[in-house]
């Protein structure tokens, strides 16, 4: 193969391979929400919208993960993931947006009642790691306040200007 032959032949497979993107790396460039699980740990749920209206729930590491996707739906504070698949392990396809910044001294109370660190502490570690908490909420809307349910922790949202 001649030089020229093989530079051709090796600029090909650049652009072959540079034109080759997965699903997942596209949705990255347009994720306008992203959502971690509030406790942490391995086997848990990542949540991630998209700007086309999709979303991606993962359970367990995102790359490892079961993913799963489908079509959303926003109603002021409240999202609905439509064709949720049963192998979620959600109680519910509807979910709580709570934005930090619209928040006072109420909901940092309830949220941390019963736990022995004073909320002001609590309150500084989730603002500068997250923008907002994400909750499960029942059939009749009501918030499930349970520890042992799914939470999630809002560490990207760009929602704010389609609500």
């Amino acid at each position: 193969m001649t030089p020229t032959k093989f530079n051709l032949y090796f600029l090909a497979i650049i652009l072959i391979l540079s034109s080759c993107t997965s699903p997942d790396n596209r949705s990255k460039e347009r994720t306008i929400f992203h959502a971690d699980p509030m406790q942490g740990g391995i086997s848990t749920l990542y949540l991630d919208l998209y700007e086309d209206h999709t979303y991606q729930i993962c359970n367990g590491v995102k790359i490892e993960g079961d993913c799963h996707t489908g079509k959303f739906t926003l109603d002021k504070d409240t999202l609905t993931l439509l064709n949720l698949d049963n192998k979620i392990p959600l109680l519910s396809n509807k979910l709580l947006i709570v934005q930090y910044a619209a928040k006072d001294s109420t909901y940092w109370k309830w949220k941390y009642s019963g736990n022995p660190n004073p909320w002001q502490d609590l309150q500084q570690l989730d603002t500068t790691m997250a923008v907002g908490d994400l909750y499960q909420l029942d059939r009749n809307n009501k918030l499930i306040n349970d520890r042992n349910v799914q939470q999630f922790t809002i560490t990207l949202d760009s929602l704010k200007n389609k609500r």
